[in-house]
């Protein structure tokens, strides 16, 4: 994917205002349509807040929800990112220079398959002005990276997370997450005997496998990691 296609992506993702339980004071009903220009020309706006959150999910949401539950595993990611406090306005400009950094230090030699484009969200960012996340690229295990700042090279092991992929809008992965936490909560009184603990952990991290410059949102693949 091109740099350009990889700042669309980031910049839809933040003016849908994804935050999981983040909150703004500027929040609109109806999010801005904003057509960013050349690379380097990233938009001013405002961010809408949740946007259209707190529906229900359908049956089958929720059944695959409470699936990723009962299914969880460890999980091994390899990634290489740049990590930054701020809000969700400000992943756009970090994903542009990730990407010239990236390129810049020649990582992207090797790779033999197009590296997917990740999300970090390292704390909860409820009612958060400024937070810590990352934005980068997932890339093979068996491929050294050697990284240098402002990147960084990064392993993450979840003994126990739930996996769980989202076809649709983005505005809809607030409530994806908050019923894979109803439902670990819910989980947690059967397995409680067992030792089994349920409780959410951050970092959280969405893998973004689609352009929504040219993906009809209803179509795009998103899958949120949940460690447990």
């Amino acid at each position: 994917m091109k740099r350009q296609e990889k700042i669309l992506s980031l910049v839809a993702l933040a003016l849908v205002g994804f935050g999981l339980m983040a909150t703004s004071t500027n929040a609109q009903n109806t999010p801005p349509v904003v057509t960013p220009g050349p690379a380097v020309e990233l938009p001013n706006v405002e961010p809408p807040g949740l946007g259209v959150q707190g529906m229900k999910l359908s049956t089958l949401e929720v059944r695959k929800a409470k699936l990723a539950v009962d299914r969880m595993k460890r999980t091994k990611m390899s990634l290489v990112v740049e990590e930054f406090t701020g809000s969700f306005t400000d992943v756009a400009a970090h994903f542009n220079s990730f990407n010239m950094e990236f390129g810049a230090q020649g990582l992207d030699e090797g790779l033999n398959t197009p590296p997917i484009s990740v999300l970090v969200l390292y704390e909860d960012p409820t009612d958060k002005a400024a937070f810590r996340m990352a934005v980068g690229l997932e890339v093979p295990a068996d491929v050294s990276v050697k990284a240098k700042p402002p990147l960084k090279a990064e392993r993450f092991v979840h003994e126990r997370s739930a996996r769980y992929t989202h076809m649709g809008s983005y505005d809809r992965l607030k409530d994806v997450h908050d019923e894979l936490i109803k439902v670990a909560t819910t989980k947690k009184v059967a397995t409680a005997r067992k030792g089994i603990a349920q409780k959410s952990r951050w970092p959280v991290i969405l893998r973004l496998h689609d352009d929504p410059k040219k993906t009809p949102a209803d179509r795009l693949v998103t899958q949120m990691i949940v460690p447990f």
